[in-house]
């Protein structure tokens, strides 16, 4: 798994060790609120999810909550509508999130995206994840993009590959 720096040039991942086994909640003691700080922070490192804008609202184990404000400057494709790669890269986020809330780190290793509808700038995209299978070796989820008047947009079917377990976050809590 590629290592992101932060700002100040530490790779985050220096601070969430990926270890070969998980650790059990007996030792970390994990909660939601617990959950969504460490993610957070782990995320805050992802250079392109901080420039395209997404922000993580809520986390529980399997599940996360991620919105992305859209914006003409960054989100706009050359007709003006929101480019697909921007709700694509929403899902994947939410996917990623909602994947390592179980303990587990991850890579994409496949994604089909269905739009139905897509979004106009201004609005804010919300896009809401659920692990349906979190095994060993992979982690399967499914993903819904919502529009800021409730109306699904993208449709998403991730797998993610398990590369290692996560130090803080046990895999099952």
């Amino acid at each position: 798994m590629a290592e992101s720096q932060n700002k100040a040039g530490e790779n985050t991942l220096d601070k969430y060790p990926c270890l070969s086994e998980p650790v059990s909640n007996d030792e970390v003691g994990m909660t939601d609120e617990k959950a969504l700080k460490i993610l957070r922070e782990i995320f805050d490192g992802n250079h392109f999810t901080q420039y395209v804008g997404i922000i993580i609202d809520e986390v529980s184990y399997g599940k996360a909550k991620l919105r992305l404000p859209i914006s003409a400057e960054i989100h706009a494709n050359l007709t003006g509508h929101v480019h697909g790669g921007a709700l694509y890269t929403l899902a994947n986020t939410a996917a990623g999130v909602a994947a390592m809330s179980t303990g587990r780190f991850i890579v994409t290793q496949s994604m089909t995206v269905n739009f139905s509808r897509n979004i106009v700038p201004g609005d804010t995209a919300t896009c809401v994840c659920q692990v349906t299978h979190a095994g060993r070796r992979v982690v399967n989820l499914t993903a819904d993009i919502y529009d800021g008047e409730g109306r699904l947009m993208v449709n998403a079917v991730a797998t993610m590959f398990v590369t290692g377990y996560s130090s803080l976050i046990p895999a099952k809590w």
